[in-house]
């Protein structure tokens, strides 16, 4: 059983979401911008350098702040001090160094917030590419809408329902999207959706994420790299 129905109040959609699912519309909503900035890349070529660039900057920014404490470290004789009092007898290595800095300096939040954000961008310099191949290829992209289905299925795979009560939660929330949030969807994916059903749901899911081959398995990367920013406050 779904839990709510195309005409539910915003809170009752939610408390279901979240009870069965871990996430809210906030997460939904998030991830259809997602998909508008995504799809607004029509020059994937033009954007791969702008990715480039933040990861070069992200780059710069963390080995400045390294250096940094490096430098104190050294001038400190920070270093000497520690090499002495742990016994150390080998020259400190860049990777120790490292180690030491986020430890001492309690920086590890901080490097892990910039080193996931690295390896998004990363990932998606290689989907970039890879959508840019293809496209060029067949001349065509999935449909905005079908990448918002898979994205949500994706979400939806994380709680303990059925399949089949999965795809017919995933077919509701695009109802009640169209009623409750017509102009968001019309201005993110282009269209509504209201008559999908969960076999069609289940079919694309199967087709791009669970069984995906050489032709589609681009798209299953694109789905899950939207799911992971949208719904990246989720804790599995």
């Amino acid at each position: 059983m779904v839990g709510f129905k195309k005409n539910s109040s915003a809170a009752t959609v939610n408390k279901v979401l979240e009870s069965k699912y871990g996430f809210t519309l906030k997460n939904v909503e998030n991830s259809l911008q997602e998909i508008k900035a995504t799809f607004s890349l029509t020059n994937m070529e033009r954007n791969i350098p702008n990715l480039e660039k933040e990861i070069r900057k992200l780059s710069s920014i963390k080995k400045r702040l390294i250096k940094m404490f490096d430098d104190f470290m050294k001038s400190s004789k920070g270093w000497e001090k520690l090499q002495l009092k742990l016994q150390h007898e080998t020259p400190w290595t860049e990777q120790e160094k490292m180690l030491f800095i986020k430890r001492e300096f309690r920086l590890e939040s901080f490097l892990d917030c910039i080193n996931r954000k690295l390896g998004q961008l990363r990932k998606n310099v290689l989907l970039f590419r890879n959508l840019k191949t293809r496209i060029a290829g067949e001349k065509k992209l999935i449909q905005p809408y079908t990448i918002a289905i898979l994205v949500w299925t994706i979400a939806t795979q994380q709680g303990h329902d059925t399949h089949s009560e999965k795809y017919e939660t995933v077919k509701i929330l695009l109802e009640w999207l169209s009623e409750h949030r017509r102009a968001l969807l019309m201005d993110t994916i282009g269209q509504e959706r209201k008559y999908l059903t969960p076999g069609a749901i289940r079919r694309d899911y199967e087709r791009y994420v669970s069984k995906p081959n050489k032709k589609t398995e681009v798209y299953f990367e694109l789905a899950f790299s939207i799911y992971g920013e949208s719904f990246s406050n989720i804790e599995h």
